[in-house]
């Protein structure tokens, strides 16, 4: 019975698949051929053109097959045969991994081995992508649409939900401020995704059940609209996040009880006035609201009450000891308080950090590590005079180098482990590195730029905001990284020593770090006397 409906579904619904097919082809040739820097514009055109349709294609296929026998409703013929309603359901689910999955699989894996990667984790990596596309999008989709009878029905559930999860947005955003999501725009927040992608999928089976096994079509939609609810107000607490990181992070780098952390004396670096008027707010967060970004709006919405307000900015002097050679600590969060001479707490805060911080000296501040934190003027004004230091608890990681290359500035090309195929390119205004990997991308990467006599430009280090394992997106399987080393700086007043005559026999020096330990430190710092 399987093979009769999947072959039913296959005559009516080969025409969309073949489709989505030939658009997901187009998509992976026009993503090769934009090569490593995408210097070719019509393949960059094709690829942002194609990419909306591809997804809604995929989206439709799923949908049409569920709709092919729909659940809700009593005018089935399916119903009348009987069918076994596991035989219908794995009927649907046959057709759409033979419809989308094998297809993007077969790409995927051409494009691997094209790339010159090896045979045998290029398949692995294939098969993972196509589980991973299959249970976190294809699953939940087909559970949507076995709640509904029709496109109409589909369309107008969908708006509702949308309207729902855009009022629990804006509810958590104005109830809970910055800490309705605690993860959220931090290197922590895989671990939020990977949440909400197994309750979207626990969700999913649970509605695929009811539907096929009970037909309970409002207790489904109830399910649905529940777990949109979910996907807002269930959030992974910090201390948890960091405390799994913790534990799955390998024994890189030097251990956490070699590491010594002090504070020096707070002093007031400025104070950050001329903050946007009434005008200016209310104009930004119209903006924000526009584009999505709830928690934007809302911080602007609460500046209409104290325009032009000021932030007293507290740097404090770090010093970081017992690392190994070229190791070093980023920041992943601060949380720092104001103490009374008793230990009291005046007031708290969070410096949660959106790309980690590393902790290196600054020499425009004599080679210190400074760390800024930022304290509302007017209340700062109210507390120092009881104010008798800072408190600071940081949550860390060492940064690890574990592999070393060297590259030509100029059309240089080389293959390692940690980042896959790399090549680098150059214009009048720097040298440029890009790698793709099949893997998870390189977590840290400092580049310097080298000259044929010795000299060399200041040393660039980039690292990302994300410790996630490798978890690829739908459409792309191969994961990017790389870095670009500008002949002058960010300013473009001072030109460093290598400049474009000599990057055709200039090399690139690329190091690779990991994500090592991590771990927690609190940190006392005096405050100046008050005045």
């Amino acid at each position: 019975m399987i093979r009769a409906i999947f072959k039913k579904d296959w005559i009516l619904l080969w025409p969309l698949a073949v489709l989505v097919t030939v658009i997901q082809v187009v998509l992976e040739w026009a993503g090769y051929k934009q090569g490593f820097f995408g210097a070719n514009p019509v393949e960059h055109e094709l690829v942002r053109m194609l990419i909306l349709p591809w997804n809604i294609g995929l989206v439709a296929l799923a949908v049409a097959a569920v709709h092919e026998e729909t659940i809700p409703g009593a005018d089935q013929d399916w119903l009348i045969r009987p069918l076994r309603r596991t035989d219908l359901l794995l009927a649907k689910m046959l057709f759409v991994v033979t419809a989308v999955c094998l297809p993007m699989f077969v790409l995927n894996l051409a494009q691997e081995l094209t790339l010159g990667f090896p045979w045998l984790p290029s398949l692995w990596a294939a098969l993972y992508k196509q589980a991973f596309v299959f249970l976190c999008l294809i699953v939940p989709v087909m559970a949507f649409a076995s709640a509904t009878r029709n496109i109409r029905q589909l369309v107008v559930l969908a708006a509702i939900l949308v309207v729902l999860y855009a009022l629990c947005l804006w509810a958590s955003a104005l109830l809970l401020g910055s800490s309705r999501c605690p993860t959220c725009d931090t290197s922590l927040e895989w671990q939020q995704h990977v949440l909400q992608h197994v309750g979207v999928l626990a969700g999913s089976v649970v509605v695929l059940g009811l539907q096929y096994y009970r037909r309970k079509t409002q207790v489904s939609r109830w399910v649905l609209a529940a777990g949109t609810v979910a996907l807002i107000f269930v959030q992974l607490p910090w201390d948890l996040a960091f405390a799994l990181q913790t534990s799955m992070a390998g024994g890189l780098g030097t251990a956490p009880e070699h590491i010594a952390i002090r504070g020096g004396v707070a002093q007031v670096a400025e104070s950050k006035r001329g903050g946007p008027g009434k005008q200016e707010s209310a104009r930004r967060a119209t903006q924000a609201l526009l584009k999505g970004n709830v928690d934007a709006a809302v911080a602007n919405l609460k500046r209409l009450e104290s325009p032009g307000a000021a932030d007293v900015v507290l740097s404090v002097p770090i010093q970081v000891t017992g690392l190994a050679d070229r190791e070093f600590v980023a920041v992943d969060r601060a949380d720092f308080a104001l103490l009374d001479a008793q230990g009291s707490v005046l007031y708290r805060g969070s410096n949660p950090a959106h790309a980690p911080m590393a902790l290196l000296p600054d020499r425009n501040r004599g080679d210190e590590v400074h760390q800024d934190f930022a304290i509302p003027d007017a209340l700062y004004g109210k507390l120092r005079a009881r104010a008798a230091s800072l408190r600071i608890d940081f949550y860390l990681t060492v940064r690890v180098p574990v592999a070393e290359h060297r590259i030509a500035a100029t059309e240089g090309e080389f293959r390692s482990p940690e980042t896959g195929v790399c090549q680098s390119s150059s214009d009048v205004g720097g040298a440029y590195i890009r790698c793709r990997n099949i893997g998870r991308p390189a977590n840290c990467l400092a580049g310097t730029l080298f000259g044929p006599d010795g000299r060399h430009n200041p040393r660039v280090l980039g690292c990302g905001g994300d410790y996630r394992p490798f978890i690829p997106a739908a459409l792309n399987i191969i994961s990017w990284s790389g870095m670009d080393l500008e002949l002058r700086d960010q300013y473009g007043v001072a030109h460093y020593e290598v400049d474009s005559s000599d990057l055709p026999q200039s090399y690139l020096l690329l190091e690779i770090f990991d994500a090592g330990r991590h771990f927690r430190r609190t940190v006392l710092a005096q405050l100046p006397p008050a005045d």
